[in-house]
């Protein structure tokens, strides 16, 4: 009976723990939303099986990235499938520099201008550090600047991520440089591609445990070696 008891407060614990995460998260996007007026958006019914559909970054692990020095702010970072831009423009908010994105879907990229301008207008520094583009990142040819690469399970299959690298390879044959691919929610499909890439070599994992379900979202960083 007595481990009857246990077995509920534990549930209850858990249940109560999810909750206060789920606020936190909720709270913190709200605020950030509210303080420049900006535009989120709403999952879509998947259309093409090859690509994932939206879903905006939690913030507080955009926080945890930040804190393990894994990007800085004079880096150069590209997110992939940048939906409404707000990865890129909390990063603006935070100090860094050199933020680009890709957005294929038409909807989204509208919004993600239409936030550029809204933040703009309390940070002008905005319009010259956030550079998002239409277009397709497994098609378009990549920036020899950028050495960040981040994407949120924007590809579906181990075939599709393939594609990306291998447009990346393309990259770094015309401008040999050292890279990072953050991987946040890893799944098998990102790792396997990762995996059969021997230019790239696994790095670390970074866990946020303020993130709800944070054994399976969390970021997974790759490097090229170069030596």
């Amino acid at each position: 009976m007595f481990d009857i008891i246990l077995i509920k407060i534990a549930i209850m614990s858990e249940n109560l723990s999810l909750k206060i995460k789920r606020n936190v998260r909720k709270k913190k996007l709200k605020k950030f939303l509210s303080k420049y007026h900006l535009k989120n958006a709403e999952m879509k019914p998947k259309i093409d099986y090859r690509y994932n559909t939206y879903e905006g970054t939690n913030l507080l692990l955009i926080d945890e990235l930040i804190k393990s020095h894994e990007i800085l702010q004079d880096s150069f970072i590209m997110d992939i499938g940048s939906g409404t831009g707000l990865f890129l423009l909390y990063l603006a908010e935070k100090g860094f520099n050199n933020l680009y994105g890709i957005e294929m879907d038409n909807e989204l990229y509208n919004t993600s201008l239409f936030n550029i301008n809204q933040m703009s207008l309390k940070n002008k520094s905005v319009l010259n550090s956030v550079h998002i583009i239409y277009g397709n990142a497994i098609q378009e040819e990549i920036n020899g600047n950028i050495t960040h690469f981040y994407i949120f399970n924007s590809f579906f299959d181990e075939d599709t991520y393939l594609k990306w690298l291998l447009n990346i390879e393309k990259s770094l044959k015309k401008k040999m440089r050292k890279i990072k691919i953050i991987l946040l929610y890893p799944t098998v499909a990102s790792i396997g591609a990762c995996r059969k890439c021997g230019w790239l070599k696994e790095k670390r994992r970074i866990i946020c445990k303020t993130q709800v379900c944070y054994r399976c979202v969390n970021f997974l960083i790759y490097e090229n070696d170069i030596g």
